[in-house]
């Protein structure tokens, strides 16, 4: 990589695969447990509302970073949020799971919409382990490789703005 990309950890060209599937999940836990909110909100149903939206959003943030505005990048940021999806995802499954099985009304509507928002959550924490993996092992080839932490987009243009200043100064003496 090299410009403004040089800070951006190398990843397999299937991880940025996968990180699509992971919104399109996520908006689907999203949707799914806005219903439930509606018409029951218990906490299990709010967690799992709470990571679908916390899933798209950090998704958009790193998708944005990645192909679009590379300068507000940062994979340390990309590791904290990774770590917290992952919990968050558990979190709701583990939840749901447990108000799955307190729900004695089996085959209900309701229950069909907690057995769905458990398998995707369930699905998309393992999903998570694996993106964090990868992630965790590009970073460690990218810092062996000597790569910068930020975007050197910042320091490249206060250079440029030396090297004008030195090459003025130089031509009025």
């Amino acid at each position: 990589m090299t410009g403004n990309s040089a800070h951006i950890v190398d990843v397999p060209f299937w991880d940025y695969m996968v990180r699509i599937v992971q919104v399109l999940v996520s908006l689907a836990v999203l949707f799914l447990a806005a219903y439930n909110v509606a018409f029951d909100d218990r906490a299990p149903n709010i967690v799992a509302l709470f990571a679908g939206c916390w899933g798209v959003l950090i998704l958009t943030y790193y998708n944005i970073g990645v192909h679009a505005l590379p300068f507000i990048y940062n994979y340390i940021a990309v590791v904290i949020t990774e770590c917290l999806t992952v919990i968050f995802w558990a979190a709701s499954f583990g939840s749901e799971a447990a108000l799955y099985a307190a729900n004695k009304d089996t085959g209900s509507f309701y229950t069909n919409i907690v057995t769905a928002i458990i398998a995707l959550s369930a699905f998309l924490f393992i999903l998570h382990v694996i993106t964090f993996i990868i992630v965790a092992h590009g970073i460690k080839k990218h810092r062996a490789n000597g790569h910068p932490l930020f975007s050197p987009q910042g320091r490249k243009a206060t250079e440029r703005a030396n090297a004008r200043a030195a090459t003025t100064n130089v031509s009025a003496v």
